[in-house]
């Protein structure tokens, strides 16, 4: 790596490529039903070891919520049974954390109008965004070459929020939220090279990144939004 290169968040020397999204999130030949290696023309960027080596346990984090969410494809479902099973298993403190408060509730299938039970897991919302950013970030650099010099607000898509006081009205605007940001996009080209796995979407303004929408699994979404320091 030529020296002269610098970290995508700050600007540091860095030391190091990260993927983004992390590569974990890849699932490889072995652990797909018909031998599909997803780990090809993935998207790196220049780090530094506190943006990159130093969330190795964040990245493995972010990989079980997602992939074991509920609006996921098949993809992103056999990768919950194969790989997040075997990390659960070697790390019993991350088996710990989410397994935590875990619930069981039922669903309702908004085509057919059928209910299933399922388990509900209680997320880290915090670690998940902060991990989410690392990626948005990541890809901003990789868009522009230089790192986002502002803010970035992550909202995430996929919560639902069950026993708070608040719960049905917060949840009713995670819900407009979301036809919001599906308007938004509707007609936006999709980035990446295996959108089974993962790909994104920028509403520009101005020459300018104002929201990125990033999407896991077919289903599983996030919005990142780029704020300019005012200062």
């Amino acid at each position: 790596m030529p020296k002269t290169q610098t970290c995508y968040w700050c600007g540091a020397p860095a030391d190091s490529r990260e993927h983004v999204p992390p590569r974990s999130l890849f699932p490889t030949a072995g652990d797909t039903p018909d031998g599909r290696d997803y780990r090809s023309q993935l998207v790196t960027v220049p780090s530094c070891y506190q943006h990159n080596g130093a969330k190795s346990s964040d990245d493995e984090y972010l990989l079980c919520v997602i992939a074991n969410s509920i609006l996921g494809n098949g993809v992103g479902q056999d990768h919950a049974k194969t790989k997040v099973i075997r990390a659960m298993l070697k790390s019993a403190g991350l088996a710990d954390r989410m397994l935590n408060g875990v619930l069981q509730v039922d669903v309702e299938d908004t085509s057919t109008g059928e209910r299933a039970p399922t388990l509900a897991l209680k997320i880290n919302a915090r670690r998940v965004a902060a991990s989410i950013e690392h990626i948005a970030r990541g890809l901003y650099f990789s868009e522009y070459q230089h790192p986002w010099p502002g803010k970035v607000q992550i909202v995430i898509e996929f919560l639902v929020v069950i026993n708070d006081s608040d719960a049905a009205q917060r949840n009713s605007t995670y819900e407009d939220l979301r036809q919001h940001a599906d308007a938004l996009f509707a007609d936006s080209p999709r980035r990446g090279q295996t959108p089974e796995v993962f790909f994104y979407q920028v509403h520009v303004e101005n020459g300018s990144p104002q929201i990125m929408r990033l999407t896991f699994y077919g289903g599983t979404r996030a919005l990142a939004i780029f704020i300019e320091d005012q200062r």
